[in-house]
């Protein structure tokens, strides 16, 4: 019994002091090594598809300010992507242990899916028809000239075949509209019309020799306002010598001085000349920081909130 006693009194203080240096490891504030370690660069490339039940398709890359598909193609192998970036930084779930597990998170670069959210398939798909039937008169009109042009025009000189060339560019986007017309005729039968995302990320990080490390990601979801998202890479694993941020159980203190991490620059910055997604800290002793929140093109999310976000509270 006496020996069973004392190894609970040599036991206890040691699991004590161990859970203390681990809790103070998990606490202790980042240095500017370690800060940098954490960002990425997060490249999104995203076309949308116009379909039917029948398996008609049309593919685009975004909707233009008169809610027209802008880069409308119906061949996959000429579609289009709409390139955006911003910044972000791997994360940890839970602060107490390492939880990453390949996650990130960052500002959302392309918000055109809000537009999607109120625009009727049916009405988008009869507004292309007009607009692609009035393209067709104009084509054919410019069709007529340039057919005139070099009808009449004697010689075969530098002049002549720079038209002749652009002639054939205007009968080839002709095709090109006669066939997504044809194809936008069958959807529009159709009563069942949607419109879908394609998006990929790429996720770009910095070894120990400052080279780029890319890696494919997927989304897991978007905050309610759209201005963060989760990101993942499909290996559920981070790159080696990288850094996972925490976020610390208490509230950040929005009233202390704050300074950006981001992927561009190789110390901290301003907020003010950061770009959307980097990572917010607030300086500590030490000359170290606490990692507070996330800029975003509306302000500052604060990591309570990307919290709550990450963990569905």
């Amino acid at each position: 019994m006496r020996l069973k006693n004392i190894i609970i009194y040599i036991a206890l203080p040691v699991i004590v002091t161990v859970l203390a240096i681990w809790i103070i490891s998990r606490i202790w504030p980042d240095d500017n090594k370690s800060s940098l370690a954490s960002v990425v660069k997060i490249d999104c490339k995203r076309h949308y598809v116009l379909s039917d039940a029948n398996g008609h398709n049309l593919f685009f890359a975004f909707i233009n300010s008169d809610s027209l598909m802008e880069g409308l193609t119906w061949n996959k192998e000429n579609i289009i992507n709409n390139e955006t970036e911003s910044e972000g930084f791997w994360i940890n779930q839970s602060w107490l242990y390492p939880s990453c597990e390949g996650k990130i998170i960052s500002s959302v670069s392309d918000t055109t899916d809000l537009i999607i959210k109120n625009i009727t398939p049916e009405g988008f798909t009869e507004r292309e028809i007009v607009y692609l039937k009035k393209e067709n008169i104009s084509i054919t009109q410019k069709q007529s000239e340039l057919k005139y042009y070099l009808k009449v025009h004697g010689v075969q000189d530098e002049g002549y075949n720079m038209v002749a060339k652009y002639a054939t560019k205007i009968h080839a986007y002709k095709d090109s509209i006669n066939k997504e017309l044809a194809i936008l005729k069958e959807i529009k039968k159709s009563k069942h019309i949607k419109i879908y995302i394609k998006d990929q990320y790429i996720a770009t990080c910095k070894n120990k020799k400052k080279q780029n490390i890319k890696q494919v990601c997927y989304l897991i979801k978007k905050s309610s306002d759209n201005r963060i998202q989760l990101l993942r890479n499909f290996n559920n694993t981070m790159p080696d010598n990288v850094n996972a941020v925490s976020i610390m159980p208490w509230k950040s203190d929005k009233k202390k001085k704050v300074m950006a991490v981001c992927f561009r620059f190789d110390t901290p910055c301003p907020e003010e000349i950061a770009d959307n997604g980097s990572s917010i800290y607030t300086e500590t002793l030490f000359h170290k920081g606490l990692f507070s929140g996330i800029k975003t093109s509306n302000g500052i999310i604060w990591r309570e909130q990307i919290y709550s976000f990450i963990n569905n509270k």
